[in-house]
């Protein structure tokens, strides 16, 4: 339950930070526009700065689709498992209380 909060809350803040993004780039061009023919130092670095954000924004992204695919894999696996233990101990009842003839049948089906 909690890591299903986290992720809507992780998705919340992403989208959150979209909509910032193209407000900062529309300030910084319009910082350019100001000085055509001088760039400035600090323009320079905050562009840096966004750059090297959205990178890590995208391994991050990468790294959360990975996890993602991978619990995704191990509650298939424990479903599976279950099921199988499930089955088992079907079988299990089916030949102690009726004996072995109704437990091949069982099994053929």
């Amino acid at each position: 339950m909690s890591t299903v909060a986290e992720e809507e809350k992780d998705k919340q803040e992403k989208e959150m930070e979209e909509q910032d993004m193209p407000q900062q780039e529309e300030q910084a061009e319009a910082a350019q526009e100001e000085m055509p023919g001088e760039p400035s130092a600090g323009n320079e670095e905050k562009v840096a700065k966004g750059d090297k954000k959205k990178k890590k924004d995208k391994k991050q992204d990468a790294l959360k689709e990975k996890v993602e695919e991978l619990e995704d894999r191990v509650k298939r696996l424990m479903a599976l498992m279950m099921a199988g233990s499930i089955i088992a101990s079907v079988f299990n009842t089916l030949g102690s209380v009726f004996g072995l003839v109704p437990f091949i049948i069982v099994a053929i089906i």
